[in-house]
């Protein structure tokens, strides 16, 4: 069995603990849509009513604090830049020069931060 580090593991977790309450949030605006006789919506943006539409943009809103949402991505946000930091110590020493001052700027872009990240999560401990 494959083993993680704690840096990897806080990253898988804390990405599908927003992926589960991102998918709640879409059920409940999904509710939402029905409950206020708009189900041909496809989404919530096409409300044409902007009274309408205002509310349930503080309805969700609360709904996704109540469910730590916002919480999670925080969350995940961090065990995204932990693991980063992890994986790229892991490498440091062994990178030619200048290359990891490189990689150190290009994780502002999300692109090769993904990457990043994909490559790490990767690296088996």
């Amino acid at each position: 069995m494959r083993k993680y580090s704690k840096a990897q593991e806080a990253y898988m977790l804390a990405t599908a603990s927003l992926d589960v309450l991102k998918d709640q949030s879409k059920e409940w605006s999904k509710n939402w849509l029905q409950a206020h006789n708009l189900a041909e919506l496809k989404s919530p943006y096409q409300i044409d009513d902007d009274a309408l539409f205002e509310k349930w943009a503080v309805e969700i809103s609360e709904y996704e604090k109540s469910i730590g949402l916002y919480a999670a991505e925080d969350l995940k946000s961090q065990a995204e830049q932990n693991l980063i930091d992890w994986g790229l110590s892991k490498v440091k020493k062994d990178l030619p020069s200048g290359i990891f001052e490189t990689l150190m700027r290009g994780i502002k872009q999300y692109k090769i931060r993904q990457q990043i990240i994909e490559l790490t999560l990767k690296v088996e401990m």
